[in-house]
Parts: C-alpha cells; sequence; structure tokens
C-alpha cells in the first residue's frame, strides 16, 4: 500500500478497530494491501493474505497448503467500471501466484450483482452455498447504529418517511 493515502468515502464499518484487526490479520498471514489509482487519485483498495488449506484437503487434491484470500476490496461508486476492480484482482492474482497458491478465495453478498460481475469476469466461480438464519434480534446498540446509518442514507437521496397521523 501506499503510505499516507486515505480514500475519504470508506464505508463507515471500516473504523478503527476492524483497521487494527485487518493489518494483525495481514501481518500473521503474509499479507498486502494494493490501491488503485484513477488520474493520480485513489479510488479503491484491495487487501489479500495467504490462508491455510486443511492438510486434508491439501491431501486429497494435492495442493499446496496455502490458498490466496481476498479479505477486501472496495471501489468507489464514480470509478466502477473503469477497470480499477479489474486491475486489483490482477495484481492480486500476480502476487499470490508468486507466493505459490494456485487458488483464490473471496467472499461476496448474494445480493452484491455488481461486485458479483466483476469477480465472474475475473475467473471466480461460485464453490458454495453458506445461510443463515436469524433467531434473536441483534443488541439494542447495533439496532440504533443500523438505524442512523440508514437515516443518513435516505435524507443524502431526498427520502422523507412517511409519519402517522397525529405525529409530527
Amino acid at each position: 500500500m501506499i503510505p499516507g493515502y486515505a480514500m475519504p468515502d470508506v464505508p463507515t464499518t471500516y473504523g478503527p478497530k476492524y483497521v487494527s484487526r485487518a493489518l494483525a490479520l495481514l501481518r500473521k498471514h503474509g499479507g498486502f494491501a494494493l490501491v488503485a489509482e484513477l488520474e493520480g487519485r485513489p479510488v479503491g483498495f484491495l487487501t489479500g493474505f495467504l490462508q491455510p488449506v486443511p492438510a486434508e484437503v491439501s491431501r486429497m487434491e494435492q495442493r499446496p497448503n496455502q490458498q490466496g484470500y481476498v479479505m477486501d476490496i472496495l471501489v468507489e461508486k464514480e470509478a466502477r467500471g473503469r477497470g480499477a476492480g479489474r486491475a486489483l484482482l490482477r495484481e492480486a492474482d500476480r502476487r499470490f501466484l508468486e507466493m505459490g497458491c494456485d487458488n483464490v478465495q473471496l467472499n461476496v453478498l448474494v445480493g452484491n450483482r455488481g461486485a458479483r460481475r466483476v469477480y465472474e469476469r475475473a475467473g471466480f466461480r461460485e464453490i458454495d452455498l453458506r445461510l443463515r438464519k436469524v433467531i434473536a434480534s441483534p443488541p439494542r446498540g447495533w439496532l440504533e447504529v443500523r438505524a442512523r446509518r440508514r437515516a443518513g442514507r435516505r435524507r443524502a437521496r431526498g427520502w422523507r418517511p412517511l409519519l402517522p397521523r397525529g405525529s409530527a
């Protein structure tokens, strides 16, 4: 990563705790961070590291005991569709090959169609499906954080909630 770069619109989910945890993972597992530039301005980043392959899988498939894992990739909305994501993924592939990996994995949300198209064009294929069932409400603090984030996004788009009759 190029020292001193900071992206102004990095989502709030990338707070100080997340960043310190991510940096610890990168150090521990031989990782790297890449920055994509467009016209001299940072517009995206990718972080990746080596992930151990379970010994039984490594023996069965006669593969190295390490695989590449793309932990995060983000491209600013204004720069999407201009090749920054593809360039980040190509450079990550090159680095993982140098590290002795024969495959790279990443996770993506099912509903993130734009990202899925980019990954599929880069050669990624679906290998498994993970399901989740919510059986309890999230902690109250998290509900408040999520509500504030949603309200901020709605205000930014000019969205106004419908209020029940008789309320402010």
